[in-house]
C-alpha cells in the first residue's frame, strides 16, 4: 500500500491499533442502532469501519468511488458487500437500509453534500437513521460549516454529540 511507503512496521502497528481504538469507541456510540440491522457506510475508504460494524449488523454495504485503498479482509467478510459507487446516484432499492453512515468522510463528499441526502434518504427506511461521525479535523469542520446550516436551513430535525474524540450528527429516528 503506497500509504504505509515510509512507515515503520512498529509505526505502522501503532497507528492501525489507535484507528481501531477510535473505530470501537466510534461504534460504542451507535452500537444500539446497528444491532441487527443493514448499514450502509457511504465514502468507506479501507472499509476498517464496515469491517467492524460487521460484527454487530445484520449486514453491511460498503460504497466507495475507488477500491485502491480497500483491505482485502473486507472483500472476504460474509456479510459485507463492498460496491464501487458514486452516492450521489445510489443503486439500491428506495426504502431498503436501516442505517447509513458517514465515518470520516464529510469533507470527501461535501461539495454533492445536497444530492447525496436526497438519496440518502430515498434509500433509508421510514424509521432509518443518518450518523456522520467525524474525527479527523477537516471533517469536523465540514459539519460545522456545511453539514449543520444546510440541515437547520432545510429544517429537518438532528441530533448532535460530542465525545473527547468525536462530532457525530444523528437525523431521524
Amino acid at each position: 500500500m503506497l500509504f504505509w511507503t515510509g512507515m515503520k512496521m512498529h509505526e505502522k502497528r501503532r497507528y492501525e491499533a489507535t484507528d481501531m481504538r477510535r473505530i470501537t469507541e466510534a461504534l460504542n456510540q451507535i452500537v444500539h442502532s446497528i444491532e441487527c440491522k443493514n448499514v450502509l457506510e457511504i465514502a468507506c475508504g479501507s472499509g476498517e469501519f464496515s469491517l467492524e460494524a460487521a460484527s454487530i449488523a445484520h449486514s453491511v454495504t460498503c460504497i466507495d468511488l475507488d477500491d485502491s485503498r480497500l483491505l482485502p479482509s473486507v472483500r472476504d467478510a460474509e456479510n459485507i458487500v463492498f460496491l464501487l459507487m458514486d452516492a450521489i446516484n445510489l443503486q439500491m432499492a428506495s426504502d431498503s437500509v436501516d442505517v447509513i453512515v458517514f465515518y470520516n468522510a464529510l469533507a470527501h463528499v461535501e461539495n454533492e453534500l445536497e444530492k447525496i441526502l436526497n438519496e440518502c434518504y430515498r434509500v433509508l427506511r421510514k424509521r432509518g437513521e443518518l450518523y456522520f461521525i467525524s474525527s479527523f479535523g477537516i471533517d469536523k469542520i465540514a459539519v460545522e460549516a456545511t453539514l449543520l446550516p444546510m440541515l437547520k436551513k432545510q429544517k429537518i430535525y438532528f441530533s448532535l454529540s460530542q465525545t473527547k474524540n468525536f462530532i457525530i450528527v444523528q437525523i431521524g429516528a
